[in-house]
């Protein structure tokens, strides 16, 4: 692979070029709760020079998005934007509806790539044909169905996505789509779980093989589930966000842990939550070997994991909330890690997924 920057690409199999690296907007959309707060968060995330975004209309923050590429003052035609398709809306076959409220709310006229979120499976309109498939090529309607007959295909084919592509997809539900003889267009990119102790070597080699990009997700673990509002302490009474202080985030959390201190229902498990490596002080951070590893870069653990999923070609995605971490996370082109270290990394993968398996998702 050639040097990398923040800017390099993937030619997809249609020849649109996918930026490598780019920023999702879950954390913003899902733990931000203002729309004025996540625009001004976004802007700085442009600022920071990132011009990928990926959003999913399930996580929030698109119109906070098209407000601040427009106070950017940068050109729409510069920012590559992905989204992805809602369960309720495959579910109930309600296809443009879903593509159509996601480009009103980013005010653009095209996304530069959309995907079927998860492979949901059953539902009521047929149940002889998977969801996600119906989804993905279309289908056939009933007189009493009041969804739609054409899937992702047809709305590539009308313009409105310049690419299509599958999230958290394994290999039996790709071929599933492949098998479908309706499937005249392939997916373009399948993004799945992916990190150091997840790192998917079968899957990659299935989507290499069909010239499908993989790219890399993290996705919720669910260990620590709210049962009811708790007070959010990163946003004061104007809407503008703030960095809270360690001792204001230690007294969260452990207000969180703390059964006669909580002022919120927290289910979770003890014996894995501090091994979630979704939460980068509660695994990363403490996983000695790649600590040692990133020390020798002079690097974070994070920029070093985020660096070796780039040098594996995978599309990556980076979270950070706050300023001061977009620009953490954009701080890994200025080293390369060694073949080396590389197979290290490498090594430990023992395929543990963290969060929802597509095989069993319930929602």
């Amino acid at each position: 692979m050639t040097k990398l920057n923040p800017y390099s690409t993937v030619t997809l199999s249609n020849g649109v070029e996918m930026p490598l690296f780019g920023y999702s907007l879950e954390n913003i959309g899902t733990k931000v709760y203002n729309l004025k707060s996540q625009a001004e968060l976004l802007l700085a995330a442009i600022n920071t020079g990132y011009r990928y975004f990926d959003t999913a209309e399930e996580h929030g923050g698109l119109r906070a998005l098209a407000k601040a590429i427009q106070k950017s003052g940068i050109p729409r035609s510069e920012f590559f934007i992905s989204s992805k398709m809602r369960i309720d809306e495959m579910g109930d076959g309600r296809y443009y509806q879903a593509i159509d409220e996601t480009l009103l709310e980013l005010k653009t006229d095209y996304l530069d790539l959309y995907s079927i979120h998860w492979p949901l499976k059953t539902n009521r309109f047929w149940p002889d044909l998977d969801a996600y498939v119906g989804a993905y090529v279309g289908r056939e309607i009933a007189k009493t169905d009041n969804g739609d007959s054409d899937g992702l295909i047809s709305l590539y084919k009308m313009g409105l996505a310049r690419a299509i592509g599958v999230c958290n997809m394994e290999v039996h539900h790709i071929e599933k789509i492949l098998a479908n003889p309706k499937c005249s267009v392939l997916p373009m990119v399948n993004q799945s779980h992916f990190h150091p102790l997840h790192s998917s070597p079968e899957l990659r080699k299935f989507c290499q093989k069909h010239n499908i990009l993989f790219g890399g997700l993290f996705e919720n673990s669910n260990l620590s589930t709210p049962t009811k509002p708790r007070i959010c302490t990163d946003v004061n009474r104007y809407g503008l966000v703030f960095q809270t202080d360690e001792d204001h985030i230690r007294a969260n959390d452990f207000v969180r842990i703390d059964s006669s201190r909580r002022s919120a229902n927290i289910q979770y498990d003890p014996f894995i939550r501090g091994r979630n490596p979704r939460r980068e002080k509660d695994y990363y951070d403490d996983f000695d070997e790649i600590t040692k590893i990133a020390g020798h870069y002079g690097k974070t653990n994070t920029q070093l994991i985020t660096r070796w999923s780039l040098q594996h070609g995978v599309i990556t995605t980076v979270k950070g909330l706050l300023p001061e971490k977009m620009i953490s996370d954009f701080d890994v082109f200025d080293f390369k890690i060694n073949t080396d270290d590389m197979d290290k990394l490498d090594s430990f993968n023992i395929g543990l997924r963290i969060g929802y398996h597509p095989d069993y998702i319930d929602f």
